[in-house]
């Protein structure tokens, strides 16, 4: 898939995992010849984290900070009762009226298909409802992070529509949602596969009881993984990081470490030029999740990429992924990201 220079790579993998409470150290080499035409810095490790990540959106928590766990744990819950009242009251309830409820006045979208702000918002869902009386949101899981909760879903606009797999990022200051990304990813098969496509989280406005340092570790764990896999296109780090065992929800995808390697491998050999800017990371629990916006080339409008992660004993044992094509032009000034 994709590379960028590993200066503006550090850039944006700094800023959202700065807080993050780490031990930096020196990344382990690879053991093997690297098989990657351009080949990165090796395997990140679980027990020594590279300081690395996030963006613009993205942030992380940090058990060292003033901010006492408690008091995160107490943002996070907030911020998901406010993601969760707004898809019950507003998609599921079809309550319109009550969008001033839950969107901030200067409301950001990066919706390709809304416009932003809030009034374009109200405007746009009261259309689509309108046109849609069936629309319902099967939330799969939420998973936060500070001001951002992800939101993983499956949106139907009737019970006849195969429906789509959903990843929605909402930035959320001061009990309103201020900023938002999705990727969406349209779906068939059968109903067990389309279930598969997304973990399962808890759906209730709760925060995993996984430790704080657990999680900063997992983060760091994943964010040197994707940097050195995706944007140095050194498919090397996957030795010992990714398991050999992996759960791979990529119906393209067969399970396993060699399938990844190999199918990543071709695509890199294929697309040299390939780059990935990470836009959000989210994690909580065992779960890492990153959005990333993948071009295989400078003129490529490219895709936001959704991928998540399951950390398990120090490896990346379960992987999923939606994608969604960039459109040339978007209704919205902020693009998808």
């Amino acid at each position: 898939m994709k590379k960028i220079s590993l200066i503006l790579t550090s850039i944006l993998l700094m800023s959202a995992l700065a807080a993050c409470n780490s031990n930096s150290s020196t990344t382990n080499q690879p053991a093997t010849t690297p098989t990657t035409e351009n080949t990165g810095t090796g395997n990140p490790s679980a027990t020594n984290p590279e300081a690395t990540t996030p963006t613009e959106g993205s942030t992380s928590t940090d058990p060292a900070s003033t901010e006492s766990a408690s008091a995160q744990n107490a943002k996070i819950v907030a911020n998901k009762k406010v993601v969760a009242s707004m898809y019950q009251d507003v998609f599921n309830g079809h309550q319109t009226d009550k969008i001033d409820m839950y969107l901030a006045d200067d409301y950001k979208e990066h919706d390709p298909m809304i416009a932003t702000g809030k009034e374009a918002f109200k405007t746009y869902i009261a259309s689509f409802i309108k046109a849609n009386p069936d629309y319902k949101v099967n939330v799969k899981g939420m998973i936060g992070q500070n001001d951002l909760v992800a939101v993983m879903n499956y949106p139907m606009a009737n019970p006849d529509d195969p429906g789509q797999a959903a990843v929605d990022i909402f930035r959320v200051t001061d009990g309103k949602i201020v900023e938002h990304w999705n990727t969406v990813q349209p779906v068939t098969g059968a109903s067990s596969m389309i279930q598969n496509l997304l973990p399962s989280a808890s759906t209730s406005a709760d925060v995993a009881a996984t430790d704080k340092a657990v999680v900063a570790s997992n983060a760091q764990f994943v964010s040197n993984f994707f940097n050195s896999f995706f944007v140095e296109h050194n498919t090397d780090a996957a030795s010992g990081v990714v398991s050999e065992s992996l759960v791979q929800h990529n119906v393209k995808m067969k399970d396993g470490i060699e399938p990844l390697v190999n199918n990543y491998l071709a695509q890199f050999r294929a697309n040299p030029d390939s780059t990935a800017t990470v836009v959000n990371m989210v994690a909580e629990g065992d779960l890492v999740l990153i959005q990333s916006q993948m071009k295989k080339n400078a003129d490529d409008a490219g895709q936001s990429v959704v991928q998540i992660f399951r950390v398990e004993n120090n490896e990346i044992a379960e992987m999923w992924m939606l994608s969604q094509d960039v459109p040339a032009k978007t209704v919205n000034e902020n693009g998808m990201f």
